[in-house]
């Protein structure tokens, strides 16, 4: 008697795949094609298919397309002009430029926290310092990461100005791919350098110092340079970088 459920051993290749709950699919594959890219399981250049990324997360095509378009507005991902897509290219001749763009962010930013903050804003980078430090203690990189950037977001916010929190999230972005490049060379294992001058910043802005904090942030932004752009000359020099991707399509 012919029933509407699907044949279990019916072709993979034309059965159609289980759908995720309605309005979670494109969150889904966003969340899990993001991991994978900063952790650099999907590298520069990969070929994001839509037919197999549905399958493989067992979502039709649009919520994998919305989730690709979310994507390349973070600029993790590039589309070609035959439609398809690969994850985003970095260029390491560009680093400089953005270190210069960290520096300015970072020190800006602690500037303002310093003499806008509230008491509610102090407890909220304190929080999020001491989870940065759990997750260098915990060895969890992509956790590193996120409470790193979620740290000076905070401070952003702590200055009052949205477009300064926006600035942050964009430039905090856009290295993060060469951040797990430079903590994989570590083998993932926290070093002192990874801790930055988080303590010393958050007491600045919490005493309402504006030079002292915009010192400290100078000092995290200039530890964090001089450490990862020696790392990459040396992967360069020894042939395991090259000077730069490019993208093609």
């Amino acid at each position: 008697m012919p029933t509407n459920e699907q044949d279990p051993h019916s072709d993979p290749a034309t059965a159609s795949p289980v759908r995720a709950a309605r309005g979670t699919g494109a969150q889904l594959v966003y969340e899990k094609l993001r991991r994978e890219i900063l952790d650099l399981n999907l590298e520069p250049g990969a070929l994001l298919d839509e037919t197999e990324l549905s399958y493989r997360y067992n979502v039709s095509r649009s919520p994998v397309r919305e989730a690709l378009i979310r994507l390349a507005a973070e600029g993790l991902v590039h589309t070609l002009r035959n439609r398809s897509s690969v994850v985003a290219s970095f260029d390491i001749a560009e680093l400089l430029g953005y270190f210069d763009a960290l520096d300015l962010m970072y020190r800006t930013t602690a500037r303002m926290a310093a003499l806008n903050a509230d008491e509610a804003a102090i407890a909220l980078i304190r929080q999020e310092m001491e989870a940065h430090e759990a997750a260098i203690r915990g060895q969890d990189p992509l956790a590193v990461m996120a409470h790193n950037a979620d740290f000076h977001i905070a401070i952003a916010k702590a200055g009052g100005n949205p477009y300064f929190v926006n600035w942050t999230k964009n430039v905090l972005l856009s290295g993060q791919r060469i951040l797990r490049l430079y903590m994989r060379h570590f083998k993932d294992e926290p070093t002192d350098d990874m801790r930055g001058e988080h303590a010393d910043l958050l007491a600045a802005i919490a005493d309402g110092d504006a030079a002292a904090a915009e010192a400290a942030a100078a000092q995290d932004a200039r530890i964090l340079s001089k450490e990862m752009l020696a790392f990459l000359t040396r992967r360069r020099t020894e042939g395991l970088l090259p000077a730069s991707t490019t993208e093609t399509g």
